[in-house]
């Protein structure tokens, strides 16, 4: 048995490759789902123009009271409109709790 088990992890060592002490990426090295996706989308045949506008997050607005929070909240104007203040984009619940909004940035 203790036989059967070293001859499997010898050949998963084997098969994946022995991995030295150089870190896999660079510091400067970043990985980028936008490369990646590009690449998938050359090998599918996609022509992929639009790569999408990114979510931040949005610090909610110092001067305004709880109530003018709360009304702007009901009133928000959507994720992906373009919105002024953080309470315009984002629900009620998501101000409660988290006290931050996403939204699409412009670009």
């Amino acid at each position: 048995m203790n036989c059967m088990v070293s001859l499997l992890v010898g050949l998963i060592v084997v098969l994946i490759g022995a991995t030295n002490a150089d870190p896999a990426m660079d510091e400067q090295e970043t990985p980028s789902l936008v490369k990646e996706s590009d690449v998938s989308a050359q090998i599918m045949g996609i022509d992929r123009k639009y790569v999408g506008r990114r979510f931040t997050l949005m610090p909610l607005s110092d001067n305004l009271t709880q109530e003018e929070r709360i009304e702007y909240s009901e009133a928000c104007v959507g994720i992906s409109l373009e919105c002024h203040l953080a309470e315009q984009c984002c629900t009620k619940m998501c101000l409660q709790f988290s006290k931050r909004c996403t939204y699409i940035s412009p670009k």
